[in-house]
């Protein structure tokens, strides 16, 4: 399932596209961001804080992965 948060929409298709994770606009649809390199997985990206930053897990085929809000892991 896609995250939605702060005008954006976060998804984590996997390394078959070139990205583990993908930024897109709410408002246009423009991508703003990919990161990544692991396979996909069954679970769904999540926000949380982190030693008190806002920051994108990821459970994927590698493993759990923590991005901030503009896609450095």
């Amino acid at each position: 399932s896609p995250l939605v948060i702060d005008g954006r929409v976060i998804v984590t298709p996997g390394a078959g596209v070139n990205a583990s994770a993908i930024c897109y606009s709410l408002k246009d649809g423009m991508e703003l961001w990919r990161c990544g390199s692991d396979p996909a997985s069954y679970a769904s990206p999540c926000v949380a804080s982190v030693c008190g930053q806002r920051m994108i897990l990821s459970f994927n085929g590698a493993g759990l992965r923590a991005y901030n809000l503009d896609g450095q892991s």
